[in-house]
This record gives structure tokens, C-alpha cells and sequence, in this order.
């Protein structure tokens, strides 16, 4: 990976990975477990739905299959 490209890099894996969890953390203090349960099993099927709506992104046979069955 060239260096130019680490910044962004690391930005990304920062949005992606760490802000999601450490936000996914905190909410556990304040709700019940059962729905914070659901909630993270339903993070497959919004990002479909937000990617079809906010980006347009048509999703494959495949992907749907794919969180119809994860």
C-alpha cells in the first residue's frame, strides 16, 4: 500500500471498525441486551437497505441470500 494512501486508510478503518463498536459498547450500557441482540443481527439487512436508498447500489442474488441466511 503506498504510502499516500495510509491516511485514508486509517480513517476508514476507524469509521468502519472502532467507531461502530465503541459506540455498539456504550449503547449496551443503556439498553437490554435482547435488543441490542437484534439490533446487531439486523446490521446486514440495513446496510442493503441503506445501499439501495442513500447510494442506489443494487444488491446481488448472492448478498441477499447472504443475509437471509446469516
Amino acid at each position: 500500500i503506498p504510502k499516500s494512501k495510509w491516511k485514508w486508510l486509517l480513517i476508514s478503518g476507524f469509521l468502519g471498525s472502532f467507531f461502530p463498536a465503541f459506540l455498539f459498547a456504550i449503547a449496551e450500557t443503556e439498553i437490554d441486551s435482547a435488543v441490542a441482540s437484534i439490533l446487531n443481527s439486523l446490521v446486514p439487512l440495513n446496510t442493503i437497505i441503506m445501499g439501495f436508498t442513500i447510494f442506489k447500489i443494487a444488491s446481488t442474488r448472492r448478498q441477499i441470500l447472504g443475509v437471509i441466511v446469516g
